[in-house]
């Protein structure tokens, strides 16, 4: 049974998506939030995936999954949102986000992409053309390895390990590299 925590400000997308996953074989809902402060409390429900919409009162998604991913590691978050093609698959792997997916894929996409974060895959678009477009532009050369890195999905301590650097400069490094590259919407 994969337990699914549902973050996302909008009452109504919220009860359309509880109503979808709970008639989904295999699926619960174990808790519903609106914001980052109820989804921080739900983790006592013991999810295993949060689904996460990108844009919340208050804070983002990218700074929602991180303080999830902080609190319990073994979460696997799903960011689903409208804007999931406008740059922010990229950021979400940087934030240790497992999958994005955009709000108008089809219900079988959304119950298909739940099921590969639980098990330990990720669901990315491209985003080869992303790293190459904001490598050029914003990132400084220091950084692109790290962000290469990350990108293919390496985790932080085999970042740490293969540049040599200390935990807390990864953590560093990779919170400057959020603040460029989050997506500015609406």
């Amino acid at each position: 049974m994969i337990r699914v925590l549902v973050v996302d400000d909008h009452p109504a997308m919220r009860t359309g998506l509880n109503s979808v996953l709970r008639r989904e074989p295999g699926m619960v809902v174990c808790a519903l939030a609106a914001d980052g402060a109820e989804a921080i409390a739900a983790v006592e429900h013991d999810p295993d995936v949060a689904l996460v919409d990108y844009h919340l009162a208050g804070e983002d998604g990218i700074a929602l999954c991180q303080r999830l991913k902080k609190q319990d590691l073994e979460l696997r978050v799903l960011l689903y949102s409208a804007h999931a093609r406008q740059g922010l698959a990229l950021p979400a792997r940087l934030a240790g986000a497992d999958g994005v997916l955009d709000k108008g894929a089809p219900a079988h996409d959304l119950l298909e992409a739940i099921r590969t974060v639980a098990r330990g895959d990720s669901v990315f678009p491209e985003t080869a053309p992303e790293l190459v477009r904001v490598g050029r532009s914003r990132i400084a050369e220091h950084d692109l390895p790290l962000l290469g890195m990350l990108a293919d999905g390496a985790n932080r301590d085999e970042v740490s390990l293969v540049m040599h650097m200390q935990p807390g400069e990864v953590e560093a490094r990779v919170e400057r590299l959020l603040e460029m590259l989050k997506p500015r919407i609406g």
